[in-house]
């Protein structure tokens, strides 16, 4: 058995069997209450490292809880029925479930959805969603990671794909898709995504010199595993929302920002790379992101022009122009005439 399962073991056997008292200073689990109801759950504080570690174990007609946060355990027993779940609830950071032994069942955004062993589910913030306590000899742990700390992970060098798609617009402001991925290995052996869940799992048992930068390291870790040993696709309708999300992002940055804006900077902050930004902007504008860029400058250009008393050269230097003989060619071309004969004819 490895080190993960018998950590895991370890602390099942050792859960508190809930009362009164527990119930209502630590619950792990949140039984619905309401039909129409949905729970918001916010990221704990002061987790190490910003993630915190739940596990849940479901037998005999009980579920067994525990949660890990900085060498603090806290592990309860409730009783349950093969008809509880969960209140329905959305969360505002990301959550990676990940099914040790048995199947998982989970309400997703108004469907069912059945997670086999070795099986992952990751959810998206505001995805609202709701657990079954359902099965026998089910094991399944909930990795929640902060969107800090998704940010950092994303400016380093994990595969690009769907699964960065998905954590890129987890992280955009408008955070609307509302979406989830169900990976599935494409081998059958677990062992490597288990070995890093045991080395996070020790790592916040320990709370050790270092172990705050060694668990971004294993989350890091972690991730590049699911890019490259799982299988995972969207479905056409969220594909189709996710990308034109991020359209919508780019181009909004670029309009707040195109005095200064670089392709380097979308890089920066989309986590894409410069060929990306390239396709999106021939798909959606028909043109490369350096000539979208002049358009846009060149729009701006002439509606100061038009609008306002600012000389040429304050405009030029507005619009992010730095030769003169450079943005009075490039007007010319687009518009016919000179900045000067464009202002005298508006007024």
């Amino acid at each position: 058995m490895n080190s993960f399962r018998r950590i895991m073991d370890d602390i099942f056997s050792n859960c508190i069997q809930v009362t009164e008292e527990t119930e209502a200073a630590n619950r792990l689990m949140h039984p619905e209450y309401a039909d129409n109801d949905t729970e918001i759950k916010g990221f704990p504080e002061k987790h190490l490292a910003e993630i915190f570690f739940i596990g849940w174990e479901i037998k005999e007609g009980q579920l067994s809880a525990f949660s890990i946060s900085q060498n603090k355990i806290t592990a309860l027993r409730y009783a349950s029925d093969q008809s509880d779940k969960t209140q329905r609830h959305t969360h505002n950071y990301l959550e990676l479930a990940y099914v040790v032994e048995g199947e998982f069942h989970q309400n997703i955004q108004g469907k069912d959805v059945c997670f086999q062993k070795g099986e992952c589910c990751l959810i998206d913030t505001n995805c609202t969603h709701q657990d079954y306590l359902k099965g026998e000899d089910v094991k399944v742990v909930f990795l929640g990671i902060s969107n800090h700390l998704f940010d950092k992970v994303l400016r380093e060098n994990i595969p690009q794909g769907i699964l960065i798609e998905f954590f890129g617009t987890a992280l955009l402001s408008q955070k609307e898709v509302r979406q989830y991925l169900h990976l599935r290995p494409k081998q059958e052996s677990n062992e490597h995504i288990e070995d890093i869940l045991g080395q996070l799992l020790n790592e916040l048992l320990q709370n050790d010199v270092g172990s705050e930068y060694i668990c971004r390291g294993l989350v890091k870790r972690l991730l590049w595993h699911l890019c490259l040993a799982y299988d995972f696709s969207l479905s056409r309708e969220q594909a189709k929302e996710m990308n034109v999300l991020i359209g919508d992002e780019v181009l909004r940055y670029i309009k707040e920002h195109e005095a200064e804006v670089t392709i380097q900077d979308l890089v920066q902050k989309f986590h894409y790379n410069e060929d990306y930004f390239n396709r999106l902007l021939k798909r959606r504008e028909g043109v490369t992101y350096s000539a979208y860029l002049q358009r846009i400058r060149l729009e701006k250009a002439r509606e100061l022009l038009e609008e306002t008393s600012l000389s040429i050269e304050e405009i030029i230097e507005q619009c992010g122009y730095h030769n003169k003989g450079f943005f009075y060619r490039i007007f010319a071309q687009k518009y016919g005439m000179t900045p000067a004969k464009l202002r005298e004819l508006k007024q």
